[in-house]
């Protein structure tokens, strides 16, 4: 089948592309010329008449025969019989756009496609972009396929939409990008939350922790906590744990690194200084290094700078009479 649909003449009539016939110069069909009526848009005739012929060599001059979907043998088979039939001749099909434009599409076996003036002048029109003309073009065979397969149906009917569709599919992109950006927020949040879990389900130890603290300081005096503004520090039951023991909270503000420097200073010295360089067996091993680290080393030993270059014990030693005073 070869849809040529157009009428007459009439401004009405010029709304769609018309094929106007099909010649063939030299080889085998040499002086060849079909030239088809108004309205026409199929090729009927018996067996061996030659329409799949004709067919072929109008898809021929389109260029459409290698870019059908088609499987390799039929492909093949359809490009053997093309080149046979012209046997080294030429087709030329005459074509009159919507707008009443005339152009000659000229093509041989081997060579690019030419579209020519109407009186055989070499234009620099390629068709490829479907603009200036377009024919779809179907065989028996692909009429039946169509007709058994919904896919093919919805296919043919949305090229009747062309501009529609093609906005569909660039808004059905763009949806495939946003739920692409979505699903990766969602892995990092899911992550996320992970990672809080795993904070809060430490909330009981960091109190009993706090509890031993507390116990450890002289009956009267203040125990001033620092953190930053982690989920396990600011959650109810922590903070009420704080009050109960009459431990002051303190707490970066947001966004302010400089409020937390002197503890992120601590856990950088806790990396950098002792735990990259020990190996531990399980984690009561690595909470007894950090232990040591803290208690023989941290507090009793390192000078810090932001205590006059004296270590925490001692620098607590000489002003805690004087703070308490």
């Amino acid at each position: 089948m070869l849809p040529m649909t157009t009428a007459n003449t009439s401004p009405e009539s010029r709304s769609s592309h018309r094929i106007r016939s099909v010649s063939v110069i030299g080889g085998f069909l040499d002086g060849v010329k079909l030239e088809f009526a108004d309205g026409l848009n199929c090729i009927i005739g018996g067996r061996g008449t030659g329409k799949t012929t004709i067919l072929e060599f109008v898809r021929f001059a389109f260029d459409a025969i290698l870019g059908r979907e088609v499987d390799y043998e039929e492909r093949r088979r359809i490009e053997g019989l093309v080149e046979q039939n012209l046997g080294g001749g030429r087709v030329q099909v005459a074509i009159q756009t919507r707008n009443g434009l005339m152009y000659i599409v000229s093509r041989s076996w081997g060579e690019a496609r030419v579209v020519l003036t109407a009186d055989g002048h070499p234009t620099q029109l390629t068709l490829k972009s479907g603009g200036v003309f377009r024919a779809d073009i179907y065989s028996q065979n692909e009429m039946e396929r169509i007709a058994e397969l919904t896919t093919s149906q919805l296919v043919l009917i949305d090229k009747f939409q062309g501009e529609a569709v093609a906005d569909i599919e660039v808004r059905l992109r763009e949806l495939e990008r946003e739920l692409t950006n979505n699903a990766s927020q969602l892995l990092m949040l899911k992550e996320r939350h992970v990672e809080l879990q795993e904070e809060v389900a430490t909330l009981p130890e960091v109190e009993d922790q706090l509890k031993a603290f507390k116990a450890r300081r002289p009956e009267g005096s203040k125990l001033l906590h620092h953190s930053d503004r982690g989920c396990q520090y600011t959650t109810d039951a922590y903070q009420q744990t704080l009050r109960t023991l009459g431990i002051q909270c303190s707490m970066s503000r947001t966004g302010c690194c400089y409020d937390n420097a002197v503890m992120e200073r601590f856990f950088w010295s806790l990396k950098h200084e002792w735990t990259k360089h020990e190996h531990f067996a399980d984690l009561e091993d690595a909470r007894l290094s950090v232990f040591k680290y803290i208690e023989t080393f941290y507090n009793t030993v390192r000078l810090h700078q932001t205590l006059g270059y004296h270590s925490p014990n001692h620098y607590e030693a000489v002003h805690a009479p004087a703070h308490a005073a």
